[in-house]
């Protein structure tokens, strides 16, 4: 007799490609789960050493760190916008130049008043 055959549906060489995909998934998380533990990075182990074996450690290095950073940040940008607006900000204006000579007339009749 002539084998049968069952009619295939429209989606079953989809189905049969998500199957193998799912079987291949299964067998490299097995392969991965079986694997012995590598080495640790030096980063890795100093974090170990230093920072995970105290929580107060840790936590006076993260605001010590965001202290620093905060004000290196500030600097930085502070040097940023001097550079951009130079000759604009009050630090800049040279007050020589808008000195008049009333003002020392005016400073001498104080002077003189005392």
């Amino acid at each position: 007799p002539a084998p049968r055959h069952r009619p295939r549906r429209p989606g079953a060489p989809r189905e049969a490609a998500m199957n193998a995909a799912a079987r291949s998934l299964a067998r490299t998380a097995t392969r991965t789960a079986a694997r012995p533990a590598r080495n640790m990075s030096a980063l890795t182990t100093m974090y170990n050493t230093v920072w995970a074996k105290s929580n107060i450690r840790y936590m006076v290095y993260i605001v010590g760190g965001a202290i620093v950073l905060e004000m290196l940040w500030g600097k930085g940008f502070d040097m940023v916008w001097q550079s951009a607006n130079q000759g604009k900000l009050y630090d800049h204006v040279d007050w020589s130049k808008f000195k008049s000579e009333d003002d020392d007339e005016d400073e001498e009749e104080e002077e003189e008043d005392e």
